[in-house]
């Protein structure tokens, strides 16, 4: 199958400091809706999963806490992703993320590669995350470090 069907999907999720004061979650809350808006314009950009709440009920069920944070968009190639995870405004917001949340234990991040005419769900990305932790990289997830081909019958790493 040609990578012309796919879109790649991340998906990554974080838990708030206990003692993040408010001051501090507004600075985050503020940049992040830059980023979003800064999202949607860039260019192989498809579609985010998004939420008018800063605690999203549906993912912290999911998630088991009411202190998770959670982002998943899709784009047409990893190229696309990384120009925009990598540089400017989101490369700052990575750079600050001890200051709002708690270190992760395993992943917090997972890349997958979709059916263009599907949307991914915040089901499918626990599912990936918890993949990755017990698999480590897969062509069915993985990570920056170690990519693979949208096909899933080759486990071809991509270099």
């Amino acid at each position: 199958m040609s990578q012309d069907n796919y879109s790649l999907v991340q998906a990554n999720f974080a838990y708030w400091k206990d003692d993040v004061p408010s001051i501090f979650m507004q600075s985050f809350i503020g940049q992040a809706n830059a980023i979003h808006e800064l999202v949607e314009k860039s260019p192989g950009f498809v579609w985010r999963y998004s939420s008018d709440d800063v605690v999203d009920m549906h993912v912290a069920k999911i998630f088991g806490s009411k202190k998770i944070i959670f982002n998943m968009s899709v784009w047409h190639s990893l190229e696309d992703l990384k120009s925009f995870s990598f540089t400017g405004i989101h490369l700052s917001a990575m750079k600050q993320k001890t200051d709002w949340f708690d270190e992760i234990r395993g992943r917090g991040s997972v890349l997958w590669w979709i059916d263009k005419s599907k949307t991914p769900t915040v089901e499918q990305a626990k599912e990936k995350l918890d993949l990755l932790a017990e698999k480590g990289p897969t062509v069915d997830a993985f990570t920056f470090g170690k990519l693979f081909e949208p096909i899933s019958q080759n486990d071809e790493v991509l270099g």
